[in-house]
C-alpha cells in the first residue's frame, strides 16, 4: 500500500515562491519576453489565452470602466451646476417678495417651475410679525398640536426624504395627501425651529432615504433667511 506524501502542501509552497519572485523582480518577463506568449492563462468563457491577450483584455475592462466613471463624474457635476442654478433663480424671486403672502405665493410657484415640484406645503409654528399675515394658513402658530408630528425633524434640523408619515402629509397635503408617495421635509429656522417646507410627488422614488440633501438644506436656509422678516423674535 503507497503511502501520500505532503504533496499538496510543496506545490503550495512552490507556488507561493514562484509568486514571491515574480513580485521581486518585476522585469522578469522584460527579461524573458518569450514566456508572454508561451504562458496560459484560463478564460472563465472560453479557451485559454496567453498571457499578454489577457493582460491586453484587463486593460480593456480598466479602461471601460474608468471611462464610465469619468462619465458618472461629468453628469453629476452638470446635474449640480443645473441645481445651483435653479437656487440661484429662486433666490432671486424670494429677494423681491415684499410680503408674507408674496414669499409663500413664489414658493408655491417656484418649487414647481425650477424642481418640479408636484405638491408644497408650508406651516410656520409662530405668529407673523404683521397682525395682517394672521390670517394666512400657512401660520399654523406655537400651539398647533400637529406640531408634534415635526419634533423629530425640527429637533434634528435636517431634511428628511423618503415617504411621508400618514398624519405628517395629511396635516401637509390635505386632500392631495393620497397623492403623495415620496416626499421631502424640510426644517426651517437657525438658532430655533420655526417652521417646515414639504415638497412631494407622486413618483415614490423621487424623493428617497438615500438621496443627498445638500441643495434642500440650502432652499432650507434661504426661505428661513427669507421668512424671518414676517415673524415675531
Amino acid at each position: 500500500m503507497s503511502s501520500q506524501g505532503p504533496e499538496p502542501a510543496r506545490d503550495e509552497q512552490t507556488e507561493q515562491e514562484v509568486a514571491d519572485y515574480l513580485r521581486e523582480n518585476p522585469d522578469f518577463l522584460v527579461r524573458h519576453p518569450e514566456l508572454v506568449e508561451e504562458l496560459r492563462v484560463p478564460h472563465t468563457f472560453g479557451e485559454a489565452v496567453s498571457l499578454l491577450e489577457y493582460q491586453s483584455k484587463r486593460l480593456r475592462e480598466e479602461n471601460r470602466d474608468l471611462r464610465q466613471r469619468l462619465g458618472d463624474l461629468v453628469r453629476n457635476a452638470r446635474e449640480n451646476e443645473e441645481l445651483s442654478r435653479r437656487v440661484h433663480d429662486l433666490s432671486l424671486e424670494v429677494m423681491e417678495c415684499g410680503s408674507a403672502d408674496e414669499l409663500f405665493s413664489c414658493l408655491y410657484q417656484g418649487l414647481p417651475d425650477h424642481f418640479g415640484a408636484e405638491f408644497t406645503a408650508l406651516r410656520v409654528f409662530t405668529s407673523p410679525a404683521s397682525s395682517w399675515d394672521a390670517g394666512l394658513a400657512e401660520f399654523a402658530g406655537e400651539a398647533a398640536p400637529e406640531r408634534e408630528l415635526f419634533d423629530a425633524l425640527l429637533s434634528s434640523a435636517r431634511p428628511l426624504c423618503g415617504s411621508p408619515g400618514r398624519d405628517q402629509a395629511e396635516y401637509l397635503f390635505g386632500e392631495q395627501a393620497e397623492e403623495v408617495e415620496s416626499g421631502a421635509l424640510i426644517p426651517l429656522g437657525r438658532s430655533s425651529p420655526v417652521g417646515v417646507l414639504a415638497i412631494g410627488s407622486r413618483d415614490p422614488e423621487r424623493y428617497s432615504s438615500s438621496m443627498g440633501t445638500v441643495f434642500l438644506r440650502q432652499i432650507g436656509a434661504l426661505v428661513t433667511r427669507a421668512l424671518e422678516r414676517h415673524l415675531t423674535h
